[in-house]
């Protein structure tokens, strides 16, 4: 075979080599050529690497009301991702609702307005604004729900808080998304929108009071110890205070220390480190005998500067955020 084939062949060989694989794109929106489908997830939700019940978590449950794309759609399955570039995992179609509207809700200021009733279907509203007494009905369901009277009988499915006029929209602010959108009247638009139930819990929740972690990312490098020495204190008056308020179950402390590079200075011992996942006041005991291990650095780091950085990965990614 001559040479030059043979050059020739090999360059195709490579390029054939080099192509990327098509990566993953999500589906998109019946009609459009650009808008991808999207979801907003409700609490509680899990993205799953399998479609199928009992398979392992990909992540632990996504924030509520978080934005993720559909990449496919599989019986009661969605498979999602938080990009349009590679998918999470499979959530059920009861943990998210489609969001194609792109749009979010922020109400107005309260200032010279009534709060804003929700109903339960678009009928509802819409028998209303057709209604002949429509003032005298609007006054008597906003006072029902003013009253906390229970709305099980009656067209509205829940109202905007009646306290603190004219601060709503700055201090308390509620951002909604928009699933549709119909113009009943000239003017006037009906708005389906999207909240989350306080009342109700997502499936496996835990019940009670909010538990609450706090990580104290220290620097723990030479010349420190009158530092460490008072996180130790805080720590300790901090403790005293939660079993002063019977609250020893609801908040847990942990300690993460941080030094410099161990690659510059290998006598540092580490860069950083877990000193005490959370424990909460009933183990106090645990973490406050693990601090008063503690010591400042034997040697001086090569720079200035610490990797604080480094120790707030640490407590990000090894610390027991799950409960």
């Amino acid at each position: 075979m001559p040479r030059t084939c043979i050059r020739f062949f090999a360059l195709l060989l490579l390029l054939l080599v080099a192509v990327p694989a098509p990566q993953a794109a999500p589906l998109l929106q019946e009609g459009k050529k650009t808008l991808y489908q999207r979801v907003v997830s409700h609490p509680g939700a899990m993205p799953l690497k399998e479609a199928r019940d009992g398979a392992p978590a990909a992540r632990e449950a996504v924030v509520p009301f978080s934005v993720l794309y559909v990449y496919a759609r599989q019986g009661d399955w969605l498979q999602v991702g938080l990009d349009t570039r590679t998918p999470l995992g499979w959530l059920k179609k009861d943990q998210a609702t489609d969001w194609n509207q792109s749009l979010t809700l922020l109400f107005t200021p309260r200032t010279g307005r009534d709060p804003v009733l929700f109903f339960k279907t678009e009928k509802d509203l819409k028998g209303l604004c057709e209604a002949a007494d429509m003032e005298k009905q609007l006054d008597s369901l906003v006072a029902a729900a003013a009253g906390g009277k229970d709305t099980a009988g009656l067209p509205i499915l829940a109202s905007e808080p009646a306290e603190q006029k004219g601060a709503v929209a700055q201090k308390r602010f509620y951002l909604m998304p928009i699933l549709g959108m119909n113009r009943a009247f000239e003017g006037v638009n009906l708005l389906q929108v999207a909240s989350i139930d306080p009342g109700s819990s997502p499936s496996g929740a835990v019940a009670g009071p909010p538990k609450t972690g706090i990580a104290l990312v220290m620097d723990t490098s030479i010349s420190m110890k009158p530092y460490i020495d008072q996180s130790r204190d805080i720590i300790r008056q901090l403790y005293d205070r939660l079993e002063k308020d019977r609250m020893t179950d609801n908040v847990g402390f942990a300690v993460v220390a941080f030094r410099s590079s161990t690659k510059k200075t290998p006598r540092l011992g580490y860069t950083s480190q877990v000193i005490s996942d959370f424990a909460t006041a009933k183990d106090r005991k645990a973490l406050e005998s693990r601090l008063a291990k503690v010591e400042q650095a034997a040697v001086s780091s090569h720079d200035f500067n610490e990797d604080s950085l480094a120790g707030i990965y640490t407590a990000i990614d090894s610390l027991n955020w799950g409960p």
